[in-house]
């Protein structure tokens, strides 16, 4: 899990790297930043996930018959500070 977690953060490193290179281009493709950027935001909630794995918090569900879709922590909580706390 050690190894997943520093291979995560190297990828977000050589990520933003690329953003940074792309944004300061002379023509920068909008297209390849959008991707780039949604990239980084799917590496992030991957690092919060292992983050909450560590403290031996569950994962939470959108819906029980649907194991495989995870809300993103920062999604979920972006969604409580818009519901009054009510995911």
């Amino acid at each position: 899990m050690q190894n997943k977690l520093i291979s995560l953060i190297l990828k977000l490193t050589s990520i933003n790297l690329a953003i940074e290179s792309e944004h300061k281009s002379r023509a920068p493709n909008w297209m390849r930043l959008f991707r780039l950027k949604r990239i980084r935001l799917m590496i992030k909630d991957r690092i919060q996930a292992f983050k909450t794995l560590r403290e031996g918090k569950k994962a939470v569900r959108v819906n029980a018959r649907e194991p495989r879709r995870y809300v993103p922590v920062m999604a979920l909580a972006r969604m409580q500070k818009n519901n009054g706390g009510r995911a």
